[in-house]
């Protein structure tokens, strides 16, 4: 189980890094996310301006955070998506996945 509060304001600094301090995000990751390496990990998010969270959900017995996000490319253009982010579990979690729904 993971704490509500701890994975909540860790999807918002997530979030907030992918565009702002990519290299401090790509430390919040780990598994497949982390072994991809910091390339492949820039590259996701390449074209992006920024991602400003909405609306967070949160199943602290799954350890995963769903969230409604505003992004906005380095084009001006905006869109609207959901993205889920799953933790590990412990003091120190990491984002072990992203999906776009």
């Amino acid at each position: 189980m993971s704490d509500p509060k701890v994975i909540g304001d860790r999807t918002e600094l997530f979030y907030r890094y992918v565009t702002s301090n990519p290299d401090a995000a790509y430390q919040m990751t780990t598994g497949d996310m982390y072994l991809q390496g910091k390339d492949a990990f820039r590259a996701r998010y390449s074209g992006i301006r920024s991602v400003q969270v909405r609306r967070i959900g949160i199943d602290p017995n799954q350890g995963t955070t769903v969230s409604e996000v505003q992004v906005t490319k380095t084009d001006g253009s905006t869109f609207t998506e959901v993205r889920q982010l799953r933790f590990t579990s412990g003091g120190d979690p990491k984002i072990s996945s992203e999906i776009t729904h």
